[in-house]
């Protein structure tokens, strides 16, 4: 479930996303978000939290990211980052685009400013128990 709507997204943010794009961002962003967080939205019911609005914001700047530094989701998807194979005399190199450095989750990149803003739910997902 994406944790932000159209509505939302327009309220809070400048960015243009294109319509047919717009859910599968949302629900990827929201995915990161999760997966940052070890699913603390949901282990500990944050719908109903003021963190929860730290998430919201969170997921508004991940999406703004994908589209500024991307421009579409498939081309932040395929993203792998830097990488390098070597087999014999035969040699691969793969970078990252520009603006991809930094941070990623899964392989994915990040938003530098998704962390700072998550730091407290990023602290109760760590939490054991």
């Amino acid at each position: 479930m994406a944790y932000i709507d159209k509505a939302f997204f327009e309220g809070n943010s400048s960015v243009v996303i294109a319509d047919g794009e717009f859910d599968a961002m949302a629900q990827r962003a929201s995915d990161v978000i999760d997966a940052l967080t070890f699913r603390a939205v949901e282990r500990y019911s944050l719908e109903d939290s003021p963190l929860f609005a730290k998430v919201k914001r969170a997921v508004v700047y991940q999406m703004e990211h994908i589209q500024q530094t991307f421009g579409s989701l498939e081309a932040w998807a395929t993203v792998v980052g830097e990488g390098s194979e070597t087999i014999g005399n035969y040699s691969y190199s793969k970078s990252a685009p520009t603006g991809a450095g930094g941070k990623t989750v899964n392989g994915l990149p990040l938003s530098p400013l998704v962390e700072g803003v998550l730091a407290p739910v990023i602290a109760l997902g760590r939490k054991i128990g």
